[in-house]
């Protein structure tokens, strides 16, 4: 389903139990559309975008213009009449209206949150979705931020006041992305809403009238650095589309699924090598796979990447970047065996930044076909972050094949490795993510390769071609050739 189907198909409906009985009927396929249109491409793309990238990102943005001229028509449609006239909707349709909250909040649609906000009746979602207008309909940010305080945050209380947790935690996220919005560097004005807004924030009698704003997560907002809060708007945006999605989708019923349904938030429409490696992971850590949803962003900085040593952020990582990370990585592989191939069918990697077991996951599933069935791999990681360390071995001892193997692991980065790592006979260098930071100069896609070739010349036991390939965010066009090495990127 495309959103220019949905926008055809909603506009076949004409009552809201009709409509209501076709969502239904479609629940998987609107958890998949919709999930795909408010997912973003992995924060930390490269300084210059190529053409692949360009194209991806007017990809996603036609898919979010056609969603908002889906909506559009629906609100116009006799179902959106019937709406205006004060009939509550059934829960399929108020599962949609909330998808598409979700997915203008993360788009910034806030002039159609405001229209999906008439046609709900009073309550908590209404009180939201007319707090998120609120704070983002700003003509004039000098005067507007500072003088809706009132009317915002008592819209966002009376939504938080006696609310499930959940629903709690998502209010908290909308206070914290109004301050940030309004308190963050902006041409001289960020500073003066910043001091207004933290006094009435922390004033005792505001915080007396609204509880909400004694909540620790929004008390600790107020104190941080500047610089930081452009970063902690975006997290809590992703934050609030993540928790709309998830409320939508249990309004939304999907028949279960046997092997996937408690596991793949996409409902199966995903790489088929991941369903394995999440069940395995979701049987040795339940809580922490529980507790970590698909949109909370955690941006792959220098500075936080070896930090990925404790269970719940490599969780997150896994569950947000797998699915993104595992086609583009297939593609590569694939691309590479086809048209480099080897001289004979045992095949050494060495895998740099090999997070979680990625490409480990991915050979797992091709292996299994035809094509590919003949070759062996032996896998050699490179990954700094310990805690990935322990998800390979997860998904090393579940996700199986005869012909693949882990040979070895190291936690350094890429530099670091001639000083601890013997010399290999690899075959092949597999850099997952073309500008990870465990590669110095990460981004410049020619200096970082220059560096790996530093690299293979002091790690590499024999003098015969080996292949480099850097997947993900790089110009297919882009090659060095040695006269015994062949470089390409994939």
């Amino acid at each position: 389903m495309t959103f220019r189907q949905l926008q055809q198909d909603l506009q076949q409906q004409p009552t809201l139990d009709a409509c209501a009985a076709f969502l239904s009927n479609h629940a998987q396929a609107l958890r998949t559309l919709f999930y795909s249109g408010i997912s973003d491409a992995p924060p930390g793309a490269p300084l210059q975008a190529d053409e692949r990238e360009f194209e991806a990102e007017q990809v996603q943005t036609s898919d979010r213009d056609e969603a908002a001229q889906a909506l559009i028509d629906f609100l116009n449609s006799p179902c959106g009449d019937q709406l205006r006239s004060g009939v509550n909707p059934p829960p399929a349709v108020s599962a949609l209206l909330i998808y598409f909250i979700s997915l203008c909040e993360h788009a910034g649609f806030h002039h159609l949150i405001e229209r999906i906000a008439q046609v709900l009746p009073p309550g908590s979602l209404r009180s939201r979705a007319e707090a998120i207008f609120q704070y983002k309909y700003i003509p004039l940010a000098s005067v507007y931020y500072t003088a809706r305080f009132d009317n915002i945050t008592a819209t966002l209380h009376s939504a938080w006041d006696g609310a499930p947790l959940s629903q709690k935690a998502q209010c908290e996220d909308l206070a914290i992305e109004y301050f940030c919005s309004a308190a963050a560097p902006q041409d001289g004005i960020g500073e003066s809403n910043r001091t207004t807004l933290q006094t009435r924030f922390a004033d005792q009698h505001n915080q007396a009238r609204f509880p909400l704003l004694k909540s620790v997560r929004v008390v600790s907002i107020l104190n941080i650095p500047a610089e930081r809060l452009p970063q902690e708007r975006e997290d809590a945006n992703a934050r609030i589309a993540e928790a709309f999605y998830d409320e939508a989708s249990l309004l939304l019923p999907v028949p279960p699924q046997p092997h996937h349904a408690a596991i793949c938030a996409t409902g199966g429409h995903c790489h088929p090598g991941l369903h394995p490696a999440r069940e395995a992971l979701a049987a040795k850590y339940p809580t922490e796979f529980a507790n970590t949803n698909i949109f909370v962003k955690q941006p792959l900085t220098a500075a936080t990447y070896t930090e990925f040593n404790d269970t719940t952020k490599c969780m997150r990582y896994f569950r947000q970047y797998m699915p993104l990370h595992m086609p583009q990585i297939e593609r590569a592989v694939c691309d590479t065996l086809d048209q480099r191939g080897f001289t004979r069918h045992r095949v050494h990697i060495i895998d740099i930044g090999g997070g979680p077991g990625t490409l480990y996951a991915v050979l797992a599933s091709l292996l299994h076909r035809r094509l590919y069935q003949d070759y062996h791999f032996d896998i050699t990681l490179v990954e700094p972050a310990k805690g990935f360390h322990d998800f390979m071995r997860v998904i090393g001892q579940h996700v199986q094949h005869p012909n693949l193997n882990i040979r070895e692991m190291y936690a350094c980065t890429s530099d670091q490795l001639p000083t601890v790592m013997r010399k290999h006979d690899a075959d092949w260098y597999f850099l997952g993510n073309a500008i990870t930071p465990i590669v110095k100069d990460a981004g410049d896609a020619v200096k970082a390769v220059k560096r790996l070739c530093t690299v293979i010349d002091a790690t590499r036991r024999k003098t015969s071609a080996c292949v480099l390939t850097l997947a993900e965010n790089t110009n297919p066009s882009f090659a060095i050739r040695g006269p015994n090495r062949l470089f390409s990127m994939v």
